[in-house]
């Protein structure tokens, strides 16, 4: 899947969604996140607006400990997709590695909102509402992520 990504690349330098094709590719397929965050850049010269380049840049810094820069990427994505879950996602990860469990919990309620059968979103608000002593909206939400995620209903 890569080759023909970088032949689009060959034949046309300009497109942006096949650099920012290329760079999903190299981040999901062969852990190549230097490359990637290169493809992903290259995206968003090309196209500012590219919300999938920016949540894969974020994604990328995230990896590297630059949470600030992930912050920012996935913020920009979240603003150009509101419905990009993954950024929001990602954005709640930025928020508990930088010690803001509230903005955490609204942006893993906001993953949860946007794709209803995230079960790891709600294992995370679930986990989340338990340390805060919200033991009632805990198990209603561990609830909602068991029957998403049999196999784990046991934990």
């Amino acid at each position: 899947a890569i080759a023909p990504m970088e032949q689009c690349i060959k034949f046309d330098r300009e497109h942006s969604l096949a650099y920012h094709g290329l760079g999903m590719l190299l981040e999901c397929v062969r852990n190549d996140f230097p490359r990637a965050e290169e493809m992903y850049n290259e995206a968003i010269k090309l196209d500012a607006n590219d919300s999938e380049a920016h949540r894969g840049l974020g994604y990328i810094m995230y990896k590297r400990g630059d949470y600030d820069g992930a912050e920012t990427s996935f913020g920009t994505a979240i603003h150009l997709d509101w419905n990009l879950a993954e950024a929001h996602r990602g954005l709640a990860e930025v928020h508990l590695r930088k010690g803001n469990r509230v903005a955490a919990l609204q942006s893993y309620r906001d993953v949860a909102e946007l794709e209803p059968t995230h079960s790891l979103a709600f294992y995370k608000i679930f986990g989340m509402l338990a340390q805060d002593g919200d033991y009632v909206a805990a198990e209603q939400t561990f609830q909602k992520a068991a029957g998403l995620n049999p196999p784990n209903s046991e934990l």
